[in-house]
């Protein structure tokens, strides 16, 4: 807090103050200085040749809003294979939809935003390509992802099949700027789903409905 504090006072920049730390970095400890900083979050990698959980991407994102008591939470995502930083690991870097899956959740989970660590490791044109994708693709997007008013009304229900196992469900965000509508939705759990029904669209009435990618 003190070093913190000496930084604004030399700054007359302003800058804000993030502090990255661990998915499972003791809550505690960061409440000790967490009213001292602007932005938090954490790192996670989950694309892992020893088990793979994207799911915990937005679980993580709900997890530093709690701890932050609602300040931004910025998440640093995977741009790399695990067996460049232990050669005990099989070679497995994400899959465009795998990276493109987390980037998503965190944002429908709240993240405001989004960082990338691993990448001078990259030895695998394809995945390199894969990730300029998507960044890309978000970067198209920022006007709506950045300076926007949420629609908290949109709700989500889905059908389940009859055979369907339990899961964590569909996921919605609906952003505004301007005359512009941003609509994500994201499923959660790794099968499909034989419906999904979306409702509070009130909003959208009379105007039409652009699939992006």
């Amino acid at each position: 807090r003190e070093g913190i504090r000496l930084v604004r006072e030399l700054d007359r920049r302003n800058l804000p103050f993030w502090i990255n730390e661990a998915a499972d970095s003791d809550m505690h400890y960061v409440r000790g200085y967490v009213d001292s900083i602007d932005i938090t979050g954490c790192d996670y990698y989950a694309v892992r040749s020893t088990g793979t959980d994207l799911q915990s991407v937005g679980r993580l994102v709900d997890r530093w809003h709690a701890i932050g008591r609602g300040k931004p939470v910025w998440m640093v995502l995977q741009a790399f294979s695990w067996h460049t930083m232990k050669p005990e690991r099989s070679r497995l870097f994400p899959s465009f939809v795998q990276s493109r899956f987390m980037a998503y959740d965190a944002i429908v989970h709240g993240a405001r935003g989004i960082l990338y660590f691993g990448s001078q490791e990259i030895d695998d044109p394809s995945f390199l390509e894969s990730l300029y994708a998507l960044t890309s693709e978000l970067a198209a997007l920022e006007p709506l992802l950045v300076g926007t008013t949420e629609h908290d009304q949109i709700r989500v229900r889905v059908v389940d099949d009859l055979f369907d196992p339990p899961g964590k469900g569909v996921r919605a965000l609906l952003w505004q700027r301007g005359s512009d509508f941003l609509l994500i939705l994201v499923n959660e759990d790794p099968h499909r789903h034989l419906g999904v029904d979306v409702s509070g669209l009130e909003v959208l009435s009379g105007r039409n409905l652009e699939l992006l990618y």
